[in-house]
């Protein structure tokens, strides 16, 4: 099926809400997941397979970053993660990057490079087009042929922030993203969770679509 680059990023970003993830992190994802979905066709499907981990294990709580998962030393930062971690961290590393221009570089090791941190990376740099290139394995550039390749995103990885001074074009996008059926279904229903339930009481606050919404 065929979805919008808007419905990808606001469902997305109400399947995170749904989740216990914070606005900020929600929104990340969201736009990562749009970056990499015109690239990867994987992209949601293993979105909603780490969504389906952090259900299990943290559905009652909110989930919260551990400290315990990174050190810093100077410069670099170093973290050890599971794929479904990224949705945590994901954003963490992107500002890292962003915000250390002069930093050596980002180290981490990950069983598997999941498309939607992949698409974050790319949406931080396509953010800061003119200024800054992210690269890995000790310089070189990432591009979206990463997301393709995935014996070759596994494994301990090298994030650097490398100042660019000669902008890059954005990849031409299509006007509908392909999305898998049943992966896209999956998403939905974590999205259900971000909803509040229609009642009386919840409509004075602007619950549910009145007779004159357009929206």
């Amino acid at each position: 099926m065929l979805c919008a680059e808007n419905e990808i990023f606001h469902t997305t970003r109400k399947a995170l809400l749904g989740c216990g993830f914070s606005h900020d992190i929600a929104e990340d994802v969201g736009w990562g997941v749009v970056s990499a979905g015109y690239i990867s066709s994987e992209t949601i499907p293993e979105l909603v397979n780490c969504l389906s981990v952090f259900n299990a294990h943290h559905s009652q709580n909110p989930v919260s970053m551990n400290r315990a998962k990174f050190s810093q030393d100077g410069d670099v930062l170093t973290l050890e993660l599971t794929p479904a971690e990224t949705l945590v961290y994901g954003s963490l590393i992107c500002d890292w990057l962003v915000s250390h221009p002069f930093s050596q570089a980002v180290q981490f090791k990950i069983a598997h490079f999941p498309p939607f941190f992949a698409g974050q990376l790319l949406w931080a740099e396509y953010q800061y087009i003119g200024h800054c290139q992210i690269s890995v394995d000790n310089g070189t550039p990432f591009r979206p042929v990463h997301l393709l390749h995935k014996t070759a995103l596994s494994g301990s990885f090298h994030l650097e922030f490398l100042p660019q001074t000669q902008k890059q074009p954005l990849p031409a996008k299509a006007s509908r993203i392909e999305v898998q059926d049943r992966s896209w279904q999956e998403l939905l229903g974590f999205a259900q969770g971000s909803y509040v339930p229609e009642t009386e009481e919840s409509r004075l606050f602007g619950a549910g679509a009145g007779l004159q919404d357009n929206d």
